[in-house]
């Protein structure tokens, strides 16, 4: 899901439900060959906000704390100017996640461009600031399965990831507010903060075309310190409650 900084205390994640995100039980809902969405992906508009359910554990240092919570992605105009691209969203998120009787917040923005197509591409991060270079393709605005994109980028704070992102099959999917029909993307990168520690990440989402972002999915994260040290291990899982965007 576009947002690695959102688990910058912890990372999205596994609900009950979701088994089906996993490899088990996807052969039963794929089509055999090639499926290229009916419309182009719906573009993002200023006040467009998606609301999830999160559950899922943290695990490190000898013990195991589950977590719950809700995460909100809301887009606005941005007020920052990007060079040679002013037409930029900011995606605010809002992450309240508690477990073990301690809070786990995280609050940031993601810098986005939208290509009338519905083409995907992203600046940087408030955190991390732009991305050199950029920006960088994320997801084409008409998906089809077997779509596969190398990305390896470096954000001027120094930060760097590198990974490949696969559009790997094509499904109805349940969530609260709704059944959909969407594509699985899988985002498997590797994370490398400015003082060499670093995180693997696996992120699947299922993106709803009509919806133009993610309905549910799921995200694991293993994080190593600059000596190659393991720390802990995150398992989320994220389903969407509520939206503002109509089909």
């Amino acid at each position: 899901m576009i947002g690695k900084r959102v688990l910058a205390a912890l990372t999205l994640v596994l609900p009950v439900a979701s088994a089906a995100d996993n490899e088990e039980g996807i052969g039963a809902h794929m089509d055999a060959n090639s499926v290229t969405a009916e419309t182009p992906t719906k573009c993002i508009r200023d006040g467009d906000s998606w609301t999830y359910s999160v559950t899922g554990f943290f695990a490190g240092g000898f013990r195991v704390c589950p977590l719950s919570g809700k995460l909100r992605y809301a887009a606005s105009s941005s007020a920052r100017v990007v060079p040679e691209s002013p037409e930029v969203l900011a995606l605010s998120y809002d992450l309240d996640l508690a477990g073990g009787g301690r809070p786990f917040p995280d609050r940031g923005v993601i810098y986005l461009h939208q290509h009338r197509d519905g083409t995907l591409v992203e600046h940087g991060t408030e955190a991390d600031g732009w991305i050199e270079r950029g920006p960088v393709q994320y997801l084409p605005g008409t998906l089809s399965t077997g779509f596969r994109s190398e990305r390896d980028f470096t954000y001027v704070n120094g930060a760097a990831e590198r990974g490949v992102i696969n559009v790997a099959a094509f499904r109805e999917i349940e969530t609260p507010a709704g059944e959909y029909r969407g594509f699985k993307v899988e985002d498997r990168h590797r994370r490398t903060e400015p003082d060499g520690a670093y995180s693997k990440v696996n992120d699947t989402g299922w993106f709803v075309p009509e919806l133009g972002f993610f309905a549910r999915g799921t995200v694991t994260i293993r994080s190593y310190d600059a000596q190659g040290r393991f720390q802990h291990f995150q398992l989320h899982g994220f389903q969407l409650e509520r939206t503002t965007v109509t089909e």
